[in-house]
């Protein structure tokens, strides 16, 4: 759909890649040298589809992951291409090791333990989406509002399969200065593992600051997933004389 950098986990690279063409989209294979418990690993790995990252039982959104299907276990096996790392999991369909979770290290067997049983699971590196709209420059009451002190006091995302607990936003990427989205939906309290099939929460505060160069960021790390459709802005700009509030709406 458009052209996007794609970075692997920091220290490692891609060597190479191909496309082929496939029923649903084309397939795109790399070969990766990853460096796993100080040793450098060569591995073929298939990026997912599009739909493989929207949630549901089987959600994709690990790097150098692997499936488990079958009888119910809190222990996966087979992991022995990740020896000494730190994984992610998505199992059932819902997120089962996060960000926030106690670290889970795969052991000298290929193993780990999960705080519950699963029949389906995806186990592999965690990364992390990031967005960062262009400088804003929508229309104040004397003209443009490039170069004008301004801030962004509320927005509003538009998102779809979005599992909530997992999305940050903030006026930068600087962890410090992003927060979390409400644990509330439409009056309606969330679970930490709840995906939302759609996603279209009226006008929010926002942690802007007043600027020449205001902007919206807001990011998602493994195994969480979420498609942002649109991005509606609430900004007020300092014209000299008093301050307006801007409305603005951007994809």
């Amino acid at each position: 759909a458009a052209w996007t950098l794609v970075e692997t986990s920091s220290g490692d690279e891609f060597r190479s890649v191909a496309v082929l063409p496939g029923e649903v989209e084309d397939e795109v294979w790399f070969v990766t040298k990853r460096t796993i418990n100080g040793t450098d690993l060569h591995m073929v790995e298939k990026m997912s589809r599009a739909d493989e990252c929207e949630g549901g039982a089987l959600n994709k959104t690990l790097d150098c992951h692997l499936l488990y299907s079958g009888a119910a276990t809190a222990t996966i096996t087979g992991l022995n291409h990740l020896i000494g790392e730190r994984v992610f999991v998505w199992g059932d369909g819902v997120p089962v090791v996060t960000l926030n979770d106690a670290t889970v290290t795969v052991n000298g067997s290929g193993e780990i333990a999960l705080p519950f049983a699963v029949t389906s699971a995806v186990i592999g590196l965690g990364y992390t989406a990031q967005f960062e709209s262009a400088k804003l420059a929508y229309a104040a009451q004397a003209g443009t509002a490039l170069l004008m002190k301004k801030k962004v006091s509320r927005i509003g995302l538009l998102m779809r399969t979005v599992s909530w607990k997992g999305v940050r936003i903030g006026r930068d990427l600087v962890a410090a200065n992003m927060t979390g989205l409400a644990k509330t939906y439409k009056g309606k309290a969330l679970t930490d593992v709840a995906v939302l099939p759609d996603y279209d929460q009226t006008l929010m505060s926002f942690n802007g600051a007043w600027d020449s160069d205001s902007r919206v960021c807001f990011q998602i790390s493994s195994p969480y997933a979420a498609s942002f459709m649109g991005l509606v802005i609430a900004m007020e700009t300092n014209e000299g004389m008093s301050m307006k509030p801007q409305n603005a709406q951007g994809g």
